[in-house]
């Protein structure tokens, strides 16, 4: 199953793990006219994600694993929903337990305790996703972040990835903090 070990298997068998707790999530806005069904094909075929099954309490989110390289895999639950009349958004959650376990911290207040190298590898996995999405897909632009701290449209941070101020000075990557959302700055272009 595509670098998914016993040990993946067995812990995403688990549903507790999936659920609970403040989500960090990676969200593509992209134009409301593109099919959802084409975006998630797109999700499968070129990113590498491992496509699970529909969650049992709700069939409209799915959920795939994202293998990364010397970590544990990552489980992503999958929905969308639209922005306003021009914009739909497909959010990828991954639960605070999951997030806990890859970077050995649970909450972003503490970023400077979380395993620089975990934190990094999570990090250029999201960013190779967000880059292997935006070349077949139209997305306009990426933000990854806690749940609770939003998200940039595109007119706020232009056609790129955004994360947390705090985590890009933990991982030591060049950003431009948001004018209008401080919290939140511009790493790089999407591809």
């Amino acid at each position: 199953m595509n670098n998914i070990t016993d040990d993946d298997v067995s812990y995403f068998s688990n549903n507790d793990n999936w659920i609970g707790g403040r989500e960090y999530e990676l969200r593509f806005i992209f134009p409301i006219d593109y099919p959802r069904a084409s975006f998630t094909e797109t999700l499968h075929q070129f990113s590498g994600l491992v496509h699970l099954q529909s969650q049992p309490e709700n069939s409209k989110r799915m959920r795939s694993l994202m293998p990364m390289k010397g970590l544990p895999s990552v489980g992503l639950s999958h929905h969308y929903g639209d922005i306003n009349s021009e914009l739909s958004e497909c959010t990828l959650s991954i639960s605070a337990k999951q997030f806990a376990r890859t970077v050995l911290s649970e909450t972003e207040d503490k970023a400077c305790t979380m395993d620089r190298n975990r934190l990094f590898t999570l990090h250029e996995a999201l960013f190779a996703l967000s880059h292997a999405v935006s070349l077949e897909a139209p997305v306009q632009n990426a933000t990854i972040c806690f749940e609770d701290w939003g998200w940039l449209l595109p007119a706020e941070s232009g056609r790129s990835i955004s994360i947390s101020t705090k985590i890009a000075k933990v991982l030591k990557l060049t950003h431009t903090p948001v004018i209008s959302h401080p919290w939140l700055a511009v790493v790089e272009p999407l591809a």
